[in-house]
């Protein structure tokens, strides 16, 4: 089976309940591959449970296709040999090597590159032959991301890659993750992060989670064009907001002066009129703005 850019992972409904928690609320969205997607949102909004559901390896309720009248993605090698799931929380067999991994992945996907994975044993500084369950945080974050990249997937879903991270080997796997994206624009890549800030040059996508609800799956472009940020003199924003009733996303304060986050657009005559005549300064924000007054965290 091939997956091509013309394809979507379709969900409709898709739950999943750990206990009395409910990780996965009925998410229902299409996700277009050949894409760049930072998945983001809060602490237990759901981002781990949607990567794995995604990569078969927890069961949900509900219908999780390639396309909406395609084949499942659950216990379906056609579409499973094409993904991957890589973090340091991947639920890896115990006490095995970094080798032994390396070894099935393999034997796993017919896409591994042993040779590139090779080279990101080097750059990365991993030991092949620790012990996965014996690493550090970041060191388990580094090993996983070996075996996630060299497999070569289709579509790569990283869960939280800067985990346990240095500045030193977060701009490694900036520089490995832009080599990549660059050299085969067609592959899908869902990356799970809280640091939008080192990843925003990366993404073209975004797909905002929140309370186990998908709430948004759009280009990076469109969510900034629909969020404006108003600053200024208390009073005159406050006149502002009486006046056009905008939603307000964000807000903070000091001094007398205020900085609103708007859902809406520095395109929109009235805003751009009202700011103008009270004073105020109205500019578009960039990724990480937007994507936090809509709820994500740093």
């Amino acid at each position: 089976m091939t997956l091509t850019t013309t394809s979507a992972l379709h969900l409709h409904n898709v739950t999943k309940t750990f206990g009395r928690t409910t990780a996965l609320n009925a998410v229902t969205c299409d996700i277009p591959l050949g894409h760049v997607y930072g998945l983001i949102g809060r602490n237990g909004a759901g981002k781990t449970t949607l990567l794995r559901a995604l990569a078969g390896q927890v069961r949900v309720r509900g219908v999780l296709t390639l396309g909406a009248d395609g084949p499942p993605l659950q216990d379906n090698p056609g579409v499973l040999d094409h993904l991957v799931l890589a973090g340091a929380d991947v639920p890896y067999p115990p006490d095995m090597s970094v080798r032994t991994l390396m070894d099935i992945a393999a034997a796993r996907w017919t896409t591994w590159d042993e040779s590139f994975a090779g080279r990101l044993v080097e750059r990365f500084c991993v030991d092949p032959e620790a012990n996965f369950s014996r690493l550090s945080r970041g060191q388990k974050t580094l090993a996983s991301l070996v075996i996630g990249l060299g497999v070569r997937a289709r579509v790569t879903l990283l869960d939280e890659p800067y985990l346990g991270l240095d500045v030193q080997n977060r701009d490694l796997l900036y520089g490995v993750l832009l080599d990549e994206i660059t050299a085969d624009p067609d592959r899908t890549w869902i990356i799970s992060t809280h640091h939008v800030e080192d990843a925003a040059l990366l993404l073209d996508s975004v797909i905002l989670i929140d309370h186990g609800r998908v709430t948004e799956v759009c280009p990076a472009d469109d969510l900034t064009r629909a969020t404006a940020v108003v600053e200024g003199a208390s009073a005159a924003v406050a006149s502002l907001l009486d006046d056009l009733r905008i939603p307000v996303l964000r807000e903070d304060a000091a001094a007398g002066r205020r900085r609103v986050t708007l859902a809406a657009s520095v395109t929109d005559a009235a805003l751009g009129e009202c700011a103008r005549d009270l004073g105020l300064r109205l500019s578009e924000p960039d990724l990480e703005h937007a994507v936090l007054a809509r709820g994500g965290e740093r």
